[in-house]
C-alpha cells in the first residue's frame, strides 16, 4: 500500500496520524534521557532507605523500566507496533508497581510482594503435585513436592522471622492503579491495549473491515487503519515514558531529590507536548 492517500475527510485524517511517526525519533532522544536521570539515582546506597528489602524491589523496578521502555522506543523505530501495544501494558504496570512500593509506610508493601509469591508459587506447587497424584507421575510428585518444602521454608524466612505484618499485594491489576491514584489511566490507557496482548481482535476486525470495503477504497481504507495503529503505538510509547517518570518524580520525593525531580519535569514537559499533539488530533479527526 502507498503512504498517500486522497484529500477527502478520510484522507486529512490518515495523513495527520502518518504525521505523528515524526515523533518517533524524539521519542529515541527521549529515552535516552530517560535512562541517563534513571541511571543518576543511587538506591542501593541512599541514607532514606532503611531496609535492604526495599532497596532491591525499588532497584529492580528502576532496571525494569530502563529495559522495557527501551524495547517499546526500539520496536517503535522498527514499526513493530503490535509488539509496542503489548510492551507498553507490562512496562506500564511496572511504573505502577514501584508507584504501589512507595507509598508504604516502612517495609511492609515490600514484604507483601514477597510474601504475595511465596504464596502464589505454594498454591501452584500444589496444584501440580495434585495433578501428579492423579496421573501417578512420579517424577512431577517428586519435584513439586520439593518447590512446597522450600518455599514452605523461604515463608519462615522472609515472611514469619520478620516480625511484622506484611501487607497483602492487591489481587487485580486495577487496585494498584487505583491506589496511586492513576485509574483513569488504567481506563484510558492500560485496558485500551488489553486486546493486544490477549486476542488481537480489533487489528483482526479492522482488517476484516478493509477486506469487505469497496475494492476503490480498499488501498486508503488500508492506508489508514496502519496509520491509526502506528499512531496509537506512539502514543501508548509516549504515555509508557510518562508514567515511568512519575513513578521516578515519587521516589525523588521520598529521597528528597530535588534535582532528580527537576530533571524529571524537564523531560516530562517534553512529553506532554507530543502526547497533546496526539489527543488534540484525535479530537478533530472524531
Amino acid at each position: 500500500m502507498s503512504d498517500t492517500v486522497p484529500k477527502n475527510k478520510l484522507g486529512d485524517t490518515c495523513n495527520t496520524f502518518l504525521g505523528h511517526q515524526k515523533q518517533v525519533p524524539i521519542i529515541a532522544k527521549c529515552y535516552l534521557e530517560l535512562e541517563n536521570i534513571i541511571n543518576t539515582i543511587k538506591v542501593g546506597s541512599h541514607a532514606s532507605l532503611d531496609y535492604k528489602i526495599q532497596r532491591i524491589q525499588y532497584m529492580y523496578y528502576l532496571e525494569r523500566i530502563i529495559e522495557l521502555n527501551f524495547s517499546l522506543q526500539n520496536s517503535l523505530t522498527l514499526k513493530k507496533y503490535s509488539t509496542v501495544e503489548a510492551l507498553s501494558r507490562v512496562a506500564l504496570e511496572s511504573s505502577i508497581n514501584l508507584m504501589y512500593l512507595l507509598k508504604e509506610k516502612d517495609n511492609e508493601r515490600s514484604m507483601g510482594l514477597l510474601s504475595g509469591h511465596i504464596k502464589k508459587n505454594i498454591y501452584k506447587a500444589k496444584k501440580w503435585n495434585d495433578f501428579s497424584v492423579k496421573n501417578k507421575d512420579k517424577l512431577g510428585i517428586e519435584h513439586s513436592n520439593r518447590l512446597i518444602n522450600k518455599m514452605e521454608e523461604e515463608k519462615k524466612r522472609f515472611i514469619s522471622s520478620s516480625g511484622k505484618e506484611p501487607k497483602r499485594w492487591p489481587d487485580t491489576i486495577k487496585k494498584k492503579f487505583v491506589d496511586v491514584e492513576l485509574e483513569e489511566t488504567y481506563l484510558t490507557v492500560f485496558a485500551s491495549s488489553s486486546d493486544s496482548v490477549h486476542l488481537g481482535a480489533e487489528d483482526i476486525y479492522n482488517r476484516t473491515i478493509v477486506e469487505f470495503s469497496d475494492e476503490k477504497a480498499q488501498e486508503t481504507l488500508g492506508v489508514s487503519v496502519l496509520a491509526e495503529q502506528a499512531s496509537f503505538a506512539i502514543y501508548l510509547t509516549i504515555c509508557s515514558f510518562l508514567h515511568a517518570l512519575e513513578a521516578v518524580r515519587r521516589l525523588g520525593n521520598k529521597l528528597n531529590d530535588d534535582l532528580l525531580i527537576s530533571n524529571v519535569l524537564v523531560l516530562a514537559n517534553k512529553l506532554n507536548e507530543l502526547k497533546g499533539i496526539h489527543e488534540r488530533d484525535h479530537i478533530e479527526a472524531n
